[in-house]
């Protein structure tokens, strides 16, 4: 009687410990877990332009979803989209793009980059967008109306503010009344300034025009300036 008692209570021992281990999975049985990185996690983009970065889910611990990437977190004037992700093995891919619109704000922003899934707890990865301001001229005429006697000339100066543009740029005058030529010096200028002529025939008829100063580069949208020219 005493063996069979012994038998027994080690057969039961065994048995026990059999069933603690299966509850132990002692890393063989891991939870699914999801991991997110970006192979960009910083761009500075002007107003006006986009940028891309690849987004990888990488799947582990027996996950065999289908995961999904949103971004949050973008400014007013800043869109983002994601193409669908492409996946093998443990391993989703897609493209993040990043558009920023010609309005919004320069300035630092924190865009947060989610992937989610089935069964699985979310993971996060930080993309800093930094938005510039656009490359490009801005024009501005001292003074900004003359008054010429026909047979005379008159000057104004053409001012060339720029912002992350040093490219040259060629300036013209649009909208001139007939008997009316000018002469821009320097023009195709590298520089802030150049000084506009006005020649006016002495037969131009009497009145008031509405002159366009234009410049223009590659590079860079054509940037514009009107003032008023009153032959007399």
């Amino acid at each position: 009687h005493v063996s069979r008692r012994a038998t027994a209570f080690l057969l039961l021992a065994a048995i026990g410990m059999t069933q603690a281990c299966g509850d132990d999975d002692d890393g063989t049985n891991p939870n699914p877990t999801i991991a997110v990185s970006l192979n960009n996690t910083s761009a500075s983009i002007a107003q006006g332009a986009s940028a891309t970065t690849d987004v990888t889910v990488t799947g582990a611990g027996g996950f065999s979803g289908t995961p999904t990437v949103t971004v949050s977190g973008a400014p007013t004037g800043v869109t983002t989209s994601v193409t669908a992700l492409t996946t093998t093995g443990t391993s989703s891919t897609g493209t993040i793009t990043v558009n920023v619109g010609a309005t919004t704000t320069p300035g630092t922003y924190p865009l947060t980059v989610t992937a989610s899934g089935t069964g699985v707890t979310s993971k996060t990865a930080t993309y800093d967008l930094t938005v510039t301001a656009a490359a490009g001229v801005v024009l501005n005429t001292t003074p900004a109306a003359l008054t010429i006697t026909r047979g005379s000339t008159g000057v104004t100066t053409v001012d060339l503010a720029r912002t992350n543009f040093t490219t040259a740029v060629t300036l013209a005058a649009e909208n001139l009344p007939a008997g009316v030529t000018v002469g821009f010096v320097p023009n195709g200028t590298v520089g802030n300034t150049s000084v506009l002529t006005y020649t006016v025939d002495a037969g131009a008829a009497v009145g008031t025009s509405t002159i366009t100063i234009r410049g223009t580069a590659a590079g860079m949208a054509d940037a514009t300036k009107t003032m008023q020219l009153t032959i007399q």
